[in-house]
């Protein structure tokens, strides 16, 4: 009897923990397409994904201003923004800080991410996500997140975090999807 309630609970308590977790609104696999969308520049205006699609391949990297992974591999980027210039590959950066709920017109909430990309080259086109609705379109689960995406709108690559020795490899990724 005590087995059989412990077994209950333990169900019970899984089920319950399963049910708690946010299930993204959509996962983006290698080789699928993604979903084109509209987002806000951090400087103001409108852009839609598609624009920079039709003229070159895009490496979209969610970040968020607490992530130090994340400081370090805009850095990089950066770098690699002015080894290739935006009509061969564009750089597209997606911040995930959440806006006030109870203000969301308040931009105050933006002001670490801009202190954080002040130094990014002109190359690189930064985007906010104040709801995560981009971020669950992709299923981004954890930053900093990373998607290769080739002109005809496949996903190429993905790439979850950023320690530094990834540099290489991203950029013979970012070859490698020129090539194409």
């Amino acid at each position: 009897m005590k087995i059989r309630t412990l077994i209950i609970l333990i169900c019970l308590f899984t089920a319950l923990t399963l049910s708690a977790q946010k299930i993204p609104d959509k996962i983006i696999y290698e080789g699928i397409d993604i979903p084109l969308f509209g987002a806000e520049k951090i400087t103001g205006g409108r852009i839609f994904i598609g624009d920079p699609l039709k003229s070159a391949p895009v490496y979209i990297n969610f970040f968020a201003s607490w992530c130090t992974p994340c400081k370090q591999e805009i850095m990089f980027l950066s770098k690699l923004a002015e080894k290739y210039d935006k009509s061969k590959i564009n750089i597209v950066l997606i911040n995930t800080d959440l806006a006030p709920k109870d203000n969301v017109k308040n931009r105050a909430y933006l002001d670490p991410v801009k202190e954080m990309i002040k130094n990014v080259s002109d190359n690189i086109t930064v985007l906010i996500d104040p709801d995560n609705r981009i971020a669950r379109l992709f299923g981004v689960n954890e930053i900093p997140k990373s998607f290769f995406i080739k002109k005809n709108q496949k996903c190429y690559k993905i790439l979850s975090g950023f320690k530094g020795y990834e540099e290489d490899e991203i950029e013979t990724l970012l070859i490698n999807l020129l090539k194409e």
